[in-house]
C-alpha cells in the first residue's frame, strides 16, 4: 500500500528534470496524477473493507489491481525519464513512443477490466461509487497520458 511513496521520490526527480519542456511537464504531472488517485482509491477499499461496507476478498481483489497500476505506473515513470534530454525535453523515437504506449495500454485494460468485472458490479452503488469514480478519473488520466504520447514530436534518435 505504501508502494507510491516510493514513486513519488522518482517522480519528483523527474519533474525536476524536465521542468524545461512543457510536454515533459505535462507527462510528469499526470503520472503524478495518477499516483494520487491510486492512494485515494486504496485508502477509500481500506475504509470500506474496515466499515464492513464490502468484503475483505473483495477489498483486496480491488487492492491488488490498483497495484498492478501503480507498478505500471511505475515502469511508465522509470521508462520515460530514458527518454528526457539533457535539456530537459521529452526525446521520444518510435520505439520509445511504442514503449510508453504499451505500459500506458496495460494499466487503462487493469482498470477498464476491474470496472468490467461482474464481481465489482455486484455491489452496492453506495459502495462503489467513489472507488469508481477514482478509476475513472485514473482511465482519464491514463488517455491523457497517452495523448501527450502520441502527440510528441518524434526524434531519430532517442536520448
Amino acid at each position: 500500500m505504501n508502494r507510491n511513496r516510493i514513486l513519488l521520490p522518482a517522480l519528483s526527480a523527474l519533474l525536476v528534470i524536465t521542468s524545461a519542456c512543457d510536454r515533459s511537464r505535462e507527462l510528469a504531472a499526470n503520472l503524478d496524477r495518477v499516483a494520487g488517485y491510486l492512494d485515494t482509491s486504496r485508502a477509500v477499499v481500506a475504509a470500506s473493507v474496515a466499515a464492513g461496507a464490502i468484503s475483505t476478498d473483495t477489498g483486496e481483489e480491488i487492492v491488488q489491481d490498483l497495484q498492478q497500476v501503480n507498478r505500471l505506473n511505475g515502469d511508465l515513470i522509470t521508462t520515460a525519464r530514458g527518454y528526457v534530454g539533457p535539456d530537459g525535453r521529452l526525446r521520444l523515437d518510435g520505439d520509445g513512443q511504442a514503449k510508453l504506449l504499451a505500459i500506458v495500454g496495460s494499466a487503462r485494460a487493469v482498470v477498464v477490466g476491474r470496472l468490467a468485472d461482474p464481481e465489482f458490479s455486484k455491489l452496492t452503488q453506495a459502495q462503489r461509487v467513489e472507488i469508481e469514480r477514482n478509476l475513472r478519473q485514473v482511465e482519464a488520466i491514463l488517455g491523457l497520458i497517452s495523448e501527450t504520447i502520441k502527440t510528441a514530436k518524434l526524434v531519430r534518435e532517442a536520448k
